[in-house]
C-alpha cells in the first residue's frame, strides 16, 4: 500500500495547530534583536502544524529602539508580530507583558535579544513536546565568545552551561527563559506569573519554574534544540564572570528570605557559603600545580564569589546587576 501524500492543512476532525507565541524582551540591544528576529525568520516549520506568532517587549522607554527594529523587519517575518513596550524597567514586568500579549495561546516560547535558534530549534522542541507530553523543553546555549577573549575564558568553559542527553528530566532550577518552549496550562493561572520583586536582581524565571516543578510539571532536555549566544565584550572579562557568579548566589539564598525561612536553615545556607569560599581559596592557592594554572585560578575565585554571595542572600542582601545592559 502506498503511503498517503501529506496535507498542508487538517482534514476533517483533525486537531488544530499548536498555537505558539515566541516571547521576546529587549532593552538597548537593536543588533542583537536584528539578528534574533532575522533567525526566527528562517525557522522551519514546513509541515510542523503550528500556528507561531512572535510578541516583542521593549523594555526601553526612552529609545524604544526594540520596537523599531521590530516595525522595520516586520515584512520579512512569516508569523504575524505583536510590539509593544513596557515602560517600566524590570525583567519579571517585561516578561509579565509578554504574557499578556501572547494571548489565549498553548504554548509560550522564550528567546533572549542576546541569542539565536539554529533553523531547526522549534521543530526539535515542538517534536519533543509531542513525542513526551512534556509541560517545558529546553535545550542548550552555545556561547560565541568575541575576537581577543582570554585563553582561559574558553578553555575553562566559563559561559557554557551544562549539557544533557535528549530526554533527560530536569529540576526547575535548571531551566531559564531562553530557547524554552512552555505549556501555559502548567504555569500558575495568575495573570502576571514572573515574581516582579525581582525585577533588578534576577531570578523570576528560575522561581517560576521552581514552583511549576513543585505543582508537578515535567520539563525535558533537548540537547539538539541549540541557541547561539553572541557574548559581548562587556562580559568577556574576568570582572564579570565573578559578579555573574556572586549574583547566583545571592539570587539562590534570597528565596529563602522571602519565603520566610527560619534562622537556622538561613544560617546553614550561609555556613554552606564559607565552606565554599574556603573551597574557593585552597582552589586559587593551588592554583599554580595545574598545568591550567589560570583556568584553575579563575575557577576557585569564582567559588570565592559564588558563596560570598550565598552569605550575602541569607543575611537579606541583593545584587542589583539587572541595573546594568551588556552588548548595548
Amino acid at each position: 500500500m502506498r503511503p498517503a501524500d501529506p496535507v498542508d492543512a487538517p482534514g476533517p476532525g483533525s486537531p488544530p495547530p499548536l498555537t505558539i507565541a515566541l516571547g521576546i524582551i529587549t532593552c538597548g540591544r537593536p543588533h542583537g534583536l536584528e539578528r534574533l528576529l532575522r533567525a526566527v525568520a528562517a525557522l522551519d516549520v514546513t509541515g510542523l502544524d503550528v500556528d507561531v506568532r512572535v510578541v516583542v517587549v521593549d523594555n526601553d522607554a526612552v529609545g524604544a529602539q526594540g520596537r523599531a527594529v521590530a516595525e522595520r523587519l516586520r515584512p520579512g517575518l512569516p508569523f504575524p508580530l505583536v510590539v509593544d513596550v513596557e515602560a517600566e524597567r524590570g525583567i519579571p514586568l517585561a516578561r509579565n507583558r509578554v504574557v499578556e500579549l501572547a494571548g489565549d495561546v498553548e504554548v509560550l516560547g522564550w528567546l533572549d535579544d542576546d541569542e539565536a535558534p539554529r533553523p531547526d530549534w522549534l521543530r526539535r522542541l515542538v517534536d519533543e513536546l509531542r513525542l513526551t507530553g512534556a509541560d517545558v523543553v529546553i535545550g542548550p546555549s552555545v556561547p560565541h565568545l568575541p575576537v581577543g577573549s582570554p585563553a582561559w575564558m574558553a578553555d575553562g568553559g566559563f559561559f557554557e552551561r551544562t549539557r544533557f542527553p535528549t530526554g533527560t528530566k530536569l529540576p526547575g532550577h535548571h531551566v531559564r527563559t531562553c530557547g524554552v518552549l512552555v505549556r501555559r496550562a502548567a504555569m500558575p493561572p495568575r495573570p502576571r506569573p514572573f515574581d516582579e520583586s525581582l525585577r533588578h536582581t534576577g531570578g523570576s524565571d528560575r522561581e517560576l519554574f521552581v514552583e511549576m516543578e513543585r505543582s508537578g510539571a515535567v520539563m525535558l532536555w533537548v540537547d539538539e534544540a541549540v541557541m547561539v549566544e553572541d557574548v559581548p565584550a562587556s562580559r568577556a572579562r574576568l570582572r564579570w564572570v565573578l559578579r555573574r557568579a556572586y549574583r547566583i548566589g545571592t539570587s539562590r539564598s534570597t528565596t529563602l528570605v522571602r519565603d520566610g525561612a527560619s534562622a537556622r536553615r538561613r544560617a546553614r545556607r550561609a555556613l554552606g557559603g564559607v565552606r565554599k569560599i574556603a573551597e574557593g581559596v585552597a582552589a586559587v592557592a593551588g592554583a599554580g600545580l595545574h598545568r591550567s594554572g589560570a583556568v584553575a585560578a579563575v575557577q576557585g575565585l569564582r567559588e570565592c564569589w559564588y558563596g560570598g554571595g550565598l552569605v550575602a542572600g541569607a543575611v537579606g542582601l541583593r545584587y542589583q546587576e539587572y541595573r546594568h545592559l551588556h552588548g548595548t
